[in-house]
């Protein structure tokens, strides 16, 4: 689908967002961008096939109603980051501080790109987002490290490992590594681990 909308000019997030399906990691991180996706409970599904086939051979009727599976989840990528917001200088804002994540950025970078004055370009931001420029910059740091394993903290800005756990137990009230295991999806279908 990512390569279907390159064809025709259409760009994702942006002019389309893109969810695949089964969160095979290989698959969606080596997407640009990377692909957001649907967990399913493989092994919970496999297990209902055998017993299933086990039963026609054994001469059970089939079930009449489908076997059914609820996903064990989503895995939100970039391919379907949307910010719905008409203000186009937002918009840019946003964008730049989404494809600078991995990088130590300020307030002041991003009030550079824009055309407007940094006072006007922070209160539109604040009104469409409902956070201020370096709250988001500071949301994005904490995002990437908690969906990028080993990302050391001196890449999203922080000088000190310490200071990088404070920021983001503020954010999300727990360690990276906490918040890591919480985001962990099986890929089997198996409990995720405690």
């Amino acid at each position: 689908m990512l390569r279907v909308a390159r064809r025709l000019g259409l760009r994702v997030p942006d002019d389309l967002a893109v969810v695949g399906v089964n969160d095979d990691e290989l698959v969606a991180s080596v997407s640009e961008p990377p692909l957001t996706s649907i967990a399913l409970p493989t092994r919970a599904i496999g297990v209902a096939a055998a017993e299933l086939l086990d039963g026609l051979m054994a001469g059970r009727p089939a079930p009449r109603e489908p076997l059914r599976f609820a996903p064990l989840g989503v895995r939100a990528r970039r391919s379907s980051d949307v910010l719905a917001v008409d203000d186009r200088a937002v918009v840019e804002a946003y964008r730049f501080i989404q494809a600078n994540a991995s990088r130590p950025i300020l307030p002041a970078d991003v009030h550079a790109r824009s055309r407007l004055p940094r006072r006007t370009l922070e209160v539109r931001f604040k009104a469409q987002t409902g956070r201020t420029i370096g709250q988001a910059i500071l949301h994005a740091h904490v995002d990437l490290l908690a969906h990028t394993p080993l990302t050391p903290a001196e890449r999203c800005g922080f000088r000190h490992p310490e200071n990088l756990h404070a920021a983001f137990r503020k954010v999300t009230g727990m360690t990276p590594r906490a918040y890591r295991r919480r985001l962990t999806l099986p890929a089997s279908g198996d409990p995720p681990p405690p």
